[in-house]
């Protein structure tokens, strides 16, 4: 698989002109692997994302769709701008990250861009057995909330951005955050809405 898709970035070149270079990316588990992409006369390059996060380099029992990254894809990208490409071609097909033949098809009405950040977080959770709080209650990004305004209070910082970083107010913050934090606050540091950057549009 790998020796054809190198075999048509040849042809391609052979065709249109230009150079193929190679170089070493990561595969779909960040393990090495070769791969190259074809710098054309024009200034485009072109990448074939098969040859870095391709299937074909993830062996039967090693699949797995959550876990599969397109890395080398993006290594491969950078190198051809890095090379001078004016515009960069991306191939796709055959992934490791969307192709196993266990994962669940897209149904007509499904979202093109489905909202993930609940299946990270269990991941992270998971992963560092944090799943439970110390009264055996479940975390959820929700719960996390508390402990990031608390943070960010005991760090100084602005109130009235952390309040809209977490759509809530200033007033919700005072009574429910930083009362029982007040002998460990420097109030004078966190109760001052700071001015912000603006941009210079001339």
């Amino acid at each position: 698989m790998q020796r054809n898709l190198a075999l048509q970035l040849r042809l391609l070149v052979a065709t249109l002109g230009g150079e193929v270079r190679k170089l070493r990316v990561s595969d779909p588990l960040g393990r090495p692997v070769k791969a190259s992409f074809a710098i054309l006369p024009d200034g485009r390059a072109v990448v074939e994302m098969a040859q870095a996060s391709g299937l074909a380099l993830v062996k039967e029992g090693e699949r797995d769709a959550w876990a599969a990254t397109t890395r080398g894809t993006g290594e491969l990208i950078v190198a051809a701008v890095e090379a001078g490409a004016n515009e960069v071609l991306v191939t796709v097909g055959g992934s490791a990250t969307t192709d196993p033949k266990d994962l669940i098809a897209p149904k007509p009405n499904d979202l093109l861009f489905p909202d993930l950040r609940a299946h990270h977080l269990n991941a992270v959770l998971d992963e560092q057995r944090l799943k439970a709080d110390r009264e055996g209650l479940r975390r959820s990004a929700y719960s996390l909330r508390h402990t990031y305004i608390c943070l960010r209070l005991m760090e100084g910082a602005d109130i009235y951005q952390i309040a809209k970083n977490c759509r809530t107010s200033v007033e919700m913050i005072e009574k429910y955050y930083a009362s029982h934090l007040k002998d460990r606050l420097d109030t004078s540091a966190i109760n001052v809405m700071r001015p912000r950057n603006r941009r210079n549009t001339s």
